[in-house]
């Protein structure tokens, strides 16, 4: 469902008539589950998208799916190796998708941000906001670096939490680094 949101992700297809295709990663086509929907089909009941390009994508969502796929997705973005992923595939350099990522901002503020269970998604979101970060994302170490950073900020917030919840003294401000 997840990548129904963006035409340039690639995934979940669906032609003008309503049928719904999910590509794997190998390009494999398998059916989706049928779903009810009130589209206009053509007159041949072929997808009618020019030569080249893939069908167009399901659009048609309830808020509540709407919701649950866009917070699925920015939720996948507190994954380095994902952004590394993105980044590899091109997914960065397409302005669509860029301008995607900034629509998907007001997941960063109030009611919406409490919804997000993994708060690195929203600290991600901010950096691919920037042209610089996108690029860099790229470069394998920092993917790399990206992951060292979210394991000692877990290791972090994990130490003061037993610390506290154990009354063992005051919380620490040291961060402690991957293999220490």
């Amino acid at each position: 469902f997840i990548l129904a949101l963006h035409p340039s992700i690639p995934g979940v297809m669906a032609s003008q008539d309503g049928d719904v295709t999910m590509v794997d990663a190998a390009g494999a086509d398998e059916p989706a589950p049928a779903r009810d929907n009130n589209q206009d089909a053509n007159a041949n009941g072929q997808d009618s998208a020019p030569a080249g390009q893939p069908p167009s994508i399901v659009t048609a969502a309830t808020e509540e799916e709407r919701f649950a796929l866009e917070l699925e997705f920015v939720s996948s973005l507190a994954n380095p190796a994902y952004l590394h992923h993105l980044a590899m595939h091109g997914y960065f350099d397409d302005e669509s998708f860029v301008m995607f990522l900034e629509y998907l901002l007001y997941w960063t503020k109030p009611p919406y941000c409490q919804h997000v269970q993994y708060p690195h998604a929203l600290a991600f979101l901010e950096l691919l906001q920037t042209s610089a970060f996108r690029a860099a994302i790229k470069n394998g170490n920092v993917k790399q670096a990206c992951q060292q950073q979210q394991f000692a900020s877990w290791t972090f917030l994990r130490d003061n939490a037993a610390r506290a919840a154990y009354g063992l003294g005051e919380t620490t401000t040291e961060v402690a680094t991957p293999g220490e």
